[in-house]
């Protein structure tokens, strides 16, 4: 048999009541004698708490029991200025032993006013640093997160020289989003190196309307050298496992056009969302390459965000050592608590540290004045801009990357009457319409960013007391 004696002190475990008892008013020790966490049996727990020479205690309880239990223990005895408890029984995992002892006030000196305060400063300091942390990254976000004053936003009628539709779109709002790398799709048609083809499939003995699309590349890959990097990944990854190259009819009939490979889109699920990150990167790099930001914004964003879990695992982890090791008499609530704030501060402004360069925000300016254009163009004001039916096509990608579309369609119906040669889709009664031509294209881009990124899943003391609460691991319960 080994007997160990552990020997520690425990500042602030004592209770001070304000409100005077049938005793007269009284303090308080609360205790946890075992604790209530213990994965095995104690097949015996006592207490002995001694008092001050020539203080007899006024009052004593004591509970067994699991968390919250109120079983009091038959032995209980005050013998002078001893208390002496014993649990009477064997403790089940996860019971424990708690006594509450209570004596006349005075025999203890009370902190005075003051004192409490300071320990209450002690104790919950760590609250302030939200606000600290507001504060900090304000003043950051002020210096490093702000784009460049920006001026008043005219109307341009032509995109920003240089820039393809998803640059623009990662320009506006700072992501390189599902609708940028679509927006991508339609661009590399319009300019003669992708055909779409549309039709109709009936599945389910003809019960149910499906449809497929059908890409052809028009130009092999030793005539890309004008793409630029985001484009040529796209392509790459779009025709990997490409058909041999055929003749294809165009919308007229007849052999019109040469096909150097095809892939259905059903064909891209599960294995074109690989190309997402190369493309997103290369958008990115070329938008710091033209000067529009000096760093990526989606680092920049990230940068904060795994700063702000950082913090918040700190809150998380440092409240779990603060409680065991009770360092500096902090709260673990305030540990906490005053982390998990300042983490979403760090997270939050984060989101908004991105900031572009002189020439990106002249960029944006331009993009926006542009996206205005295209979204008004229905008005008497901007229609007298139109100055061919080609426009349309032209400038359609953009309208797609801004979401505007349908705006920029209905302002060519009745002008723009053939479909384009690099859409060939099932015909209609009634001619060819804009309007149901960008719902079309509407339907192939979201089908297509669905399919595009889709991947494959992974498998893979006294009445009102209770056992617990108080000093020694945990609070609450009393006389």
């Amino acid at each position: 048999t080994r007997t160990v004696v552990v020997e520690y002190r425990v500042e602030n475990a004592l209770r001070f009541f304000e409100q005077e008892q049938p005793e007269g008013l009284l303090d308080e020790l609360y205790w946890q004698v075992t604790g209530t966490e213990w994965e095995m049996p104690i097949r015996s727990a006592s207490a002995r708490v001694y008092l001050p020479e020539g203080v007899t205690a006024q009052q004593a309880a004591a509970y067994v029991g699991s968390a919250s239990s109120t079983e009091q223990p038959r032995d209980l005895q005050i013998e002078g200025e001893m208390v002496h408890v014993s649990a009477g029984r064997t403790l089940n995992p996860g019971e424990g032993l708690t006594v509450a002892v209570g004596w006349p006030a005075g025999v203890v000196q009370r902190p005075s006013e003051a004192a409490r305060a300071v320990s209450m400063v002690q104790q919950w300091w760590p609250l302030v640093l939200p606000l600290l942390a507001f504060l900090g990254m304000f003043g950051h976000w002020k210096r490093h997160g702000r784009d460049p004053k920006r001026r008043s936003v005219a109307v341009q009628y032509e995109p920003p020289a240089e820039l393809s539709p998803a640059e623009i779109g990662t320009l506006v709002d700072h992501s390189a989003d599902m609708r940028d790398i679509t927006s991508t799709l339609v661009d590399l048609a319009v300019r003669g190196y992708v055909t779409i083809e549309e039709r109709e499939e009936r599945r389910l003995l003809g019960l149910v309307k499906e449809r497929e699309y059908t890409f052809h590349l028009r130009r092999p890959e030793r005539e890309w050298e004008g793409l630029a990097p985001h484009e040529r990944i796209f392509l790459n990854g779009l025709f990997e496992t490409a058909s041999l190259p055929s003749l294809v009819a165009g919308n007229g009939g007849g052999v019109s056009w040469s096909s150097h490979g095809a892939v259905e889109l059903s064909e891209l699920k599960n294995k074109f969302y690989k190309q997402l990150p190369k493309i997103r990167d290369e958008i990115y790099r070329q938008v710091v390459r033209k000067g529009h930001y000096l760093k990526r914004p989606d680092q920049v964003k990230m940068m904060y965000v795994v700063g702000g879990l950082v913090v918040g695992a700190g809150a998380f982890f440092g409240a779990i050592w603060v409680n065991e090791s009770g360092f500096g008499g902090l709260h673990p609530i305030a540990v906490s608590v005053g982390l998990g704030l300042s983490a979403l501060w760090v997270i939050g402004f984060g989101l908004f540290m991105p900031a572009r360069t002189e020439r990106g925000a002249r960029a944006q300016e331009a993009a926006l004045g542009f996206r205005e254009f295209l979204d008004k163009v229905e008005t008497d004001r901007f229609r007298r801009m139109i100055t061919s039916p080609e426009m349309f096509e032209r400038y359609l990608p953009f309208a797609m990357a801004f979401g505007v579309e349908k705006r920029w369609a209905g302002a060519f119906e009745g002008l723009y009457t053939e479909p384009p040669e690099w859409y060939r889709g099932h015909h209609r009664m009634g001619g060819f319409h804009t309007g149901v031509f960008v719902s079309d294209l509407n339907r192939l881009t979201s089908q297509a960013g669905s399919t595009m990124s889709s991947s494959p899943s992974s498998s893979g003391s006294g009445g009102g007391g209770s056992v617990g609460g108080g000093s020694g691991g945990g609070g609450g319960g009393g006389f």
